[in-house]
This record gives C-alpha cells, sequence and structure tokens, in this order.
C-alpha cells in the first residue's frame, strides 16, 4: 500500500532546505520505504543516482560495503557534532556525510539495502537524480542559548532535478521534481506501485 499527497510539511523539516520552487512536491508514504525504493529503482533503472547520507562515528562496515562494491565516495565532516560514550570515555567527533554517484544498479540495490537503517534513525538521507546536494553552515542557537555552527543539505531545484529526501522515521520520503513524469498525484504513484 502506496499514499501519495501534495507536500505540505517539508518547509518544517529541519535538515534540508529547499533552494527554488519544483514544480511538484509531494509527500510519498509507502508501506514499506526501503523495499518499495528499491523496486522502483529497479523497474526504472535510471542511473546515475546521487546518494547522501549522513552517519555516526563508527562507519567503518559502510566503507567496507563501498569498497566491496567498488563505489567511489566522499566523506564531507558536517559542522554539527555528537557526543558519545564509548567504553567509558566520552568521544565527541563531526557527523560524517557520504556522498557518491551510483552508476550501477547493482550498487545502488546494495547501498539501499545496507545503509537504510540511517534513515530509519533520522540520519539524513536523501536519493536524488540530479548532482543537486549542497551543504552549507549557518549560526544558530543551542539549546544552551549558545551559538554554534550546524550544517544544511541545501536542495537546489533551478535545475532540472528529482531528488527523494527520507521523512522522520524513514516513515515516507518527500519527492520534489521539475519533470513532467511526476507531473500529478497518480503520476507519482504509478511510478512507485508494484
Amino acid at each position: 500500500m502506496i499514499t501519495v499527497s501534495i507536500d505540505t510539511h517539508s518547509e518544517t523539516e529541519d535538515f534540508f532546505r529547499v533552494i527554488g520552487t519544483p514544480k511538484y512536491r509531494y509527500y510519498v508514504q509507502p508501506t514499506e520505504v526501503k523495499s518499495m525504493l528499491s523496486a522502483y529503482f529497479r523497474k526504472i533503472s535510471l542511473l546515475p543516482v546521487y546518494v547522501i547520507f549522513s552517519t555516526y562515528h563508527d562507519f567503518e562496515d559502510i566503507e567496507v560495503l563501498l569498497k566491496k562494491l567498488r563505489q567511489p565516495y566522499d566523506i564531507q565532516r558536517l559542522a554539527d557534532t555528537c557526543t558519545v560514550m564509548i567504553d567509558g570515555k566520552t568521544v565527541r567527533y563531526h557527523v560524517p556525510l557520504f556522498r557518491m554517484q551510483v552508476d550501477c544498479i547493482n550498487a545502488l540495490q546494495e547501498i539501499i539495502v545496507q545503509t537504510f537503517w540511517l534513515a530509519e534513525s533520522n540520519c539524513s538521507y536523501i536519493i536524488s537524480f540530479s548532482n543537486n546536494v549542497r551543504v552549507t553552515t549557518q549560526i544558530t542557537k543551542s539549546m544552551r542559548n549558545k551559538h554554534v555552527e550546524t550544517s544544511i543539505l541545501q536542495i537546489d531545484m533551478n535545475v532540472p532535478a528529482t531528488t527523494m529526501c527520507m521523512a522522520h522515521d524513514a516513515d515516507g520520503f518527500y519527492l520534489f521534481s521539475n519533470e513532467e513524469t511526476y507531473s500529478s498525484v497518480e503520476k507519482v504513484y504509478n511510478h512507485f506501485a508494484d
């Protein structure tokens, strides 16, 4: 089962910002996002796809996966910091952000299957058909009223693009597009329905 509706909430998300005005904005909520995305990409077989996700300090397993797939990637450290306890020691780190251009459908399938738990645990997770996601840094006030640097993922919709941003708990995703193939709720539904 899948529900598609016009997006009315993406502007309240705090981990990404849409730059420009996409022609079409939807919220897509399937029963199971990971399996639906895998089936969708297998069906359309349109490459390259750009995958961007944040993770935690211990990301060696992701690097092992990407090396096994011979998938090139970049890691960028965001301005945001996290503090965790490891073996009784406090560890503070800047949030890592993986970015990659995926040119192989089998690699894309494996990346989604093996990393989608990050989206389900509220890490940023974006998939786009264009290289239109940038990171900017801004100064905000923390909960302790201190000025801190935070990073925002900016999705440039001033270019031809279709981009999917996973929502909270990966319950669904926002779909932003300038392409006519996504010009109605019915067309979006048909893209993602089995």
